[in-house]
């Protein structure tokens, strides 16, 4: 699992979203952790564009956007 999450964590853009249904199939929390921690950094538009923003768990999905959420207001509040 630590080679896998040192492989998500240098993929380029939102590729790393690939491995989401294998990390969820096999029940790698590791590696599940790394995706959505690096997805919360992607641009709304990034993350609607990948093939797996359709088909991820619903549980994923609202941690993954409210991280997007409270990452925009941080940066709302710093302003």
């Amino acid at each position: 699992e630590d080679v896998l999450v040192e492989l998500v964590s240098h993929k380029p853009g939102n590729t790393f979203l690939d491995d989401l249904t294998f990390s969820q199939t096999y029940k790698l929390e590791k590696l599940l952790q790394t995706i959505v921690n690096r997805a919360r950094w992607l641009s709304l538009q990034d993350f609607k564009s990948h093939e797996m923003y359709d088909k991820m768990n619903p549980y994923i999905y609202k941690q993954i956007v409210e991280g997007i959420i409270e990452r925009l207001e941080d940066r709302y509040r710093r302003t």
